[in-house]
């Protein structure tokens, strides 16, 4: 009986393979992952794909007269796809996007009968091809149709795949110079948002962006889908390592330190806040501490260091903080912490930015610095 199962079994996973769906354990091969600097040397080791039908390049369409793609979808994977191929090109290259795409199904344990989550798995799909494209061509057209045409689908996926990878990677890193364990640590609450989703979504066993970097107003998390989602997302790592640098230089604070995150724990206090907290202190008493602000002195401290526009932070504050960074911090450290200062800034700027000084200003309802109530 066993026998006749097995049997039974491997003719049936031979036909499903027939028609494009690969066993579940083979179907894992389409997340493997491979070093994409040496992509192109892998690549070489692989026959290469068959592209009947092409067209010779000067028959190559502009892009800008390549066809509409019905769904508006205008990703470089499927310009090059409209732009450079013939009809039974096209018809290769889709067939074979449809078998990658299975083998995707089958490795996530789609169910095919849901038809929303086959189109999820769908997208993704595209979504890694398009990202490994792109960062193969640097965007140029008819570098990405020859790449295309050089390329086997399905690994030109696990090259999307290994990019995202590479990302959780470098967040690993990340989250070890602040002292964190990448095994234990999904999320940060004293990172303020969007730093916190965004870490939280390059950490997902497969890594996921974080829309908000788009500032569009979404808030939910998504596929990879071009080169620029990494570089944002890159810079969003910068921009947290350069955090520990702006503590050490200002404050003589190792956020890193067990000691510091003991006390983070047992608070609902963010990094922004101590930030701004220390720098609203500069403009009032002239001190650089992070002592709570008192509550019956926020008035006075809008007027220390905001316009009379709204929105507008003074040129004399500005001007003290230069003078401060330029007092404790290098050229290099000061480009390196530009970005996490500046996102710092805009949180004190929206929160002030229609609070005039005429009304004292209620201690409750403040958020972007500490405050002590008196």
């Amino acid at each position: 009986e066993a026998e006749l199962e097995e049997e039974a079994y491997q003719f049936r996973r031979a036909r499903l393979s027939d028609r494009g769906f690969p066993d579940f354990f083979e179907a894992q091969s389409v997340f493997a992952y491979i070093k994409p600097e040496q992509f192109l040397t892998i690549r070489a080791g692989y026959e290469p794909p068959s592209r009947a039908d092409l067209p010779d390049d000067n028959e190559v369409i502009a892009p800008e007269m390549a066809p509409a793609i019905a769904d508006g979808d205008v990703s470089l994977f499927n310009t090059a796809l409209t732009a450079g191929f013939a009809a039974q090109g096209k018809r290769q290259l889709r067939s074979e996007m449809a078998m990658v795409s299975n083998q995707v199904l089958v490795a996530r344990a789609v169910d095919f009968g849901d038809l929303e989550a086959v189109r999820v798995a769908v997208e993704m799909t595209h979504h890694y091809l398009n990202l490994a494209l792109e960062h193969l061509a640097g965007g140029d057209l008819q570098s990405a149709i020859e790449h295309l045409r050089d390329t086997p689908l399905k690994l030109l996926f696990r090259l999307g795949v290994s990019l995202t990878i590479d990302l959780r990677t470098s967040t690993e890193l990340t989250l070890r110079k602040l002292g964190l364990s990448s095994l234990k640590v999904r999320e940060i609450p004293y990172l303020d948002s969007p730093y916190r989703e965004a870490l939280s979504g390059f950490m997902a066993r497969q890594p996921r962006y974080y829309s908000g970097l788009d500032g569009n107003g979404a808030v939910e998390m998504r596929d990879f889908a071009s080169m620029r989602d990494l570089h944002l997302s890159y810079a969003i790592l910068d921009q947290i390592d350069s955090a520990a640098e702006l503590f050490r230089a200002l404050f003589a604070i190792d956020i890193s330190s067990p000691n510091f995150r003991a006390q983070m724990a047992a608070r609902d206090v963010r990094l922004s806040q101590l930030v701004l907290t220390g720098l609203a202190r500069l403009a009032l008493d002239d001190r650089l501490t992070i002592d709570p602000i008192e509550g019956n002195r926020l008035n006075a401290m809008r007027a220390a260091i905001m316009t009379g526009q709204p929105g507008v932070l003074s040129d004399e504050f500005r001007g003290k903080l230069n003078h401060t960074l330029t007092e404790r911090m290098d050229d290099t450290t000061r480009k390196r912490t530009a970005g996490f200062l500046n996102s710092c800034l805009n949180l004190l700027e929206e929160e002030f930015a229609n609070l005039g000084g005429e009304r004292e200003i209620d201690p409750r309802f403040i958020e972007s610095v500490l405050v002590k109530i008196v």
